[in-house]
């Protein structure tokens, strides 16, 4: 099963005359549900960054007062909790804005060619861990590879349920 898609030159060179069992072009780096979450986290890392400056400098009546140690610790805190925030932030945007890159399944491996890097993984390095969700239509893949437990994640592609199948196939073999 082949999507309508045309393949970038690289990753038709890169798969010659080998069968292709599907060929699809993720919409994401990763599923919306994903960034949904670390964009909630983020906004709550960011929050708590800007209230504990705003809090210190309320609560201090006598400026000269101040312990030089309590000062710094919760600046401290408050720059960690800002930088992970914009991190994380940083991340969803990321995931927003890229496109997920080109997938094709051969019966040997999977390659995946995204902003002009070409990958290659032959299907006995994944787990038998292969996770769809979505509908019909559209949906997410998600396959976990052996040794570090790693996943890829194919997100917004269509016969998502299809190309499970197809994975899990090349996968048990």
């Amino acid at each position: 099963m082949v999507e309508n898609i045309i393949l970038p030159q690289e990753l038709s060179a890169a798969i010659g005359s080998e069968k292709v069992d599907f060929a699809v072009k993720a919409k994401r780096v990763q599923p919306l549900g994903e960034s949904r979450k670390k964009l909630l986290i983020g906004i709550a890392f960011l929050g708590a960054g800007v209230l504990i400056p705003i809090t210190l400098y309320i609560s201090i009546e006598d400026y000269s007062q101040i312990e030089t140690f309590e000062f710094i610790q919760k600046s401290s805190i408050a720059l960690i909790l800002l930088l992970l925030g914009g991190k994380l932030l940083y991340s969803v945007i990321y995931a927003l804005v890229v496109d997920g890159g080109y997938f094709v399944g051969t019966p040997t491996r999977l390659v995946r060619f995204q902003a002009g890097k070409l990958t290659t993984i032959t299907w006995d390095q994944f787990s038998r861990s292969v996770i769809s969700s979505g509908n019909s239509k559209k949906g997410n893949l998600s396959l976990e590879m052996k040794p570090n437990h790693d996943k890829l994640k194919i997100s917004g592609i269509g016969n998502v349920f299809e190309i499970e199948e197809m994975c899990k196939r090349r996968i048990l073999k």
